[in-house]
């Protein structure tokens, strides 16, 4: 792996020990943590973009035993859980919007990141690319956009700024 790559994958491996630590944090902060959502998925969705697109299997894939709980009750504790979305926003007419659910959203991100890093932490940089990559692009990618869209909704909203742009 060339001096890039390993930059890229360390980058991502820190976003993603960070949002986890975060994911798997008690609950403290309530609405504040919207804040901090965004922060955490913003910069994790920036890192596994930086890496690029794979196509291609899974590989070795185990969802992480540890931490679902955890994620699952910050997600649950923050201010919404619902929220409509349109999955494809190239369709037009738009598709009939569907109901996204922030806590499904993390708890699937936690999943499919938490193992990658923990090829990280063994040594294995390569291997935690190419499933942070394939994750990426099949599943995660898409849970971090709703997220964030939902996220930025219910800040913009507080703020008086929703259908303001």
């Amino acid at each position: 792996m060339n001096g890039i790559d390993a930059s890229r994958v360390e980058r991502l491996a820190v976003a993603a020990r960070n949002f986890c630590a975060w994911a798997t944090s008690p609950v403290v902060l309530g609405e504040q943590d919207v804040g901090l959502a965004m922060q955490y998925l913003s910069a994790l969705f920036a890192a596994g973009c930086a890496l690029g697109w794979k196509e291609g299997g899974p590989g070795d894939f185990r969802r992480p035993e540890q931490g679902i709980e955890a994620v699952r009750a910050k997600a649950a504790a923050l201010p919404f859980r619902y929220y409509s979305e349109v999955f494809n926003n190239l369709v037009i007419p738009p598709e009939e919007p569907v109901v996204g659910d922030i806590v499904d959203d993390l708890v699937d991100i936690y999943s499919d990141i938490a193992p990658g890093l923990e090829l990280f932490e063994s040594g294995d940089l390569a291997a935690a690319k190419d499933h942070w990559q394939f994750w990426l692009s099949s599943h995660w990618g898409e849970h971090a956009t709703s997220a964030l869209r939902a996220l930025w909704s219910f800040l913009a909203g507080r703020k008086g700024h929703i259908g303001a742009c």
